[in-house]
C-alpha cells in the first residue's frame, strides 16, 4: 500500500508577525509574509529548500495563520499530501474518520480537506495541482479572460520574461509559432512591437502602450493588432472577428508563491463572447507553456 507522506504543518497565532520572529530566533526558520490578500498567512521555512521543497530528507516546511473566532482550526495541524482526495476521504470514512465538508480549491495551489481521526485530531488533506497548471475563467461582467498560472522561478525572473524583448521572444505566441521581432520601449506611455510568426510563414503584428508598470507586481498594457510598421489595424486585417475592440486592455500581476515558485494573474478585458475568446485562451496558455519551458533552459 501507497504511504501519502506529511509535506506541510501549520499553526494558529494571534499575531502572526510576532510568532514567526519567535522561531526565527529561536530555530533560525526563514519565514515570508504573504500580506492581505492571503488573510496574512505566514510561510515557514524549516530548511535549505529548492522548487521541490526542502532539500533535507525528511524535512517539511509550514506556516502560521491568524487564530480567530469563526476559525475552527485553533490549534497546530499536519497536512497530508495525497493523489487522490476524493479517494482518500472515502477511505477515511470507512476507516471511522469523519471528513469536515467538501474540498476547497485553493489557486495555484490544489484541492485542500480537512479531517477528524478516530481520537478526534483534526488533520487536513492536499491534492496538489499539476506544474503549471492553468485555471480560466471568464468575467461574464466585464468580458475579460482571467488566467492564473504557476512558474517554477522567483518573481523577478519572470517580471524580466515580460520586459525584455529578447526574453518575451523565446515564448510569445501558441505552440509551434515563432517571435521573429520584440521592440520595447519599457516606461510608462512607451510602446511595444512583436510578430508573431505561423508555421506556414503568416507574420501577425500586435503594438501597444504600457499604461502602468508597478516594478515586479503590475504591468498593464493598451494591446492592439498592427502592420508591420506598428501602425493599429484592425482584426479584420488579419481575417479575424471584426467585433474585436481596436484596443484591448491586457493586465498581468506578479504575486510570490510557494517556495521560490512565483505567479502570474493575466486578465484580458474587452473580449467578444465566443470562439474569439477561445482561441486567445488557448493561446495565452499555449505562450505560457512556451514561457515555462523558456524558463526550465
Amino acid at each position: 500500500m501507497k504511504m501519502n507522506p506529511v509535506v506541510h504543518f501549520e499553526m494558529p497565532a494571534i499575531n502572526t508577525k510576532r510568532v514567526a520572529n519567535f522561531y526565527t530566533r529561536v530555530f533560525g526558520w526563514q519565514n515570508k509574509m504573504m500580506g492581505k490578500d492571503m488573510n496574512y498567512y505566514v510561510l515557514a521555512m524549516t530548511t535549505d529548500s529548492d522548487v521541490n521543497g526542502p532539500i533535507k530528507a525528511g524535512a517539511i516546511n509550514g506556516g502560521f495563520f491568524p487564530k480567530s473566532n469563526g476559525n475552527s482550526a485553533q490549534f497546530p495541524l499536519v497536512v497530508i499530501q495525497v493523489d487522490d482526495i476524493n479517494k482518500q476521504m472515502k477511505k477515511i470514512q470507512t476507516a471511522g474518520g469523519k471528513v469536515l465538508g467538501k474540498p476547497d480549491n485553493i489557486p495555484g495551489v490544489g484541492s485542500y480537506v480537512s479531517f477528524l481521526d478516530t481520537e478526534g485530531n483534526r488533520v487536513s488533506l492536499m491534492q496538489p495541482i499539476s506544474d503549471n497548471k492553468k485555471e480560466t475563467m471568464t468575467n461574464a461582467n466585464t468580458q475579460s479572460l482571467e488566467i492564473t498560472r504557476i512558474f517554477d522561478a522567483p518573481r523577478k525572473l519572470l517580471w524580466e520574461y515580460f520586459t525584455d524583448a529578447e526574453k518575451v521572444k523565446q515564448w510569445w505566441g501558441p505552440k509551434n509559432y515563432t517571435a521573429p521581432v520584440g521592440k520595447i520601449d519599457f516606461r510608462i506611455g512607451g510602446k511595444y512591437l512583436y510578430c508573431m510568426r505561423s508555421p506556414d510563414g503568416k507574420d501577425f503584428w500586435s503594438t501597444g502602450t504600457f499604461k502602468e508598470i508597478i516594478p515586479f507586481e503590475k504591468l498593464v498594457i493598451i494591446d492592439s493588432f498592427a502592420d508591420k510598421n506598428g501602425n493599429v489595424v484592425p482584426a479584420t486585417y488579419y481575417d479575424m472577428d471584426a467585433n474585436l475592440p481596436l484596443k484591448m486592455q491586457i493586465t498581468t500581476k506578479f504575486a510570490d508563491f510557494i517556495k521560490v515558485r512565483s505567479k502570474i494573474m493575466l486578465s484580458h478585458a474587452e473580449l467578444p463572447e465566443g470562439i474569439m475568446k477561445e482561441m486567445t485562451e488557448v493561446g495565452w496558455n499555449e505562450s505560457f507553456d512556451k514561457l515555462a519551458q523558456a524558463i526550465e533552459k
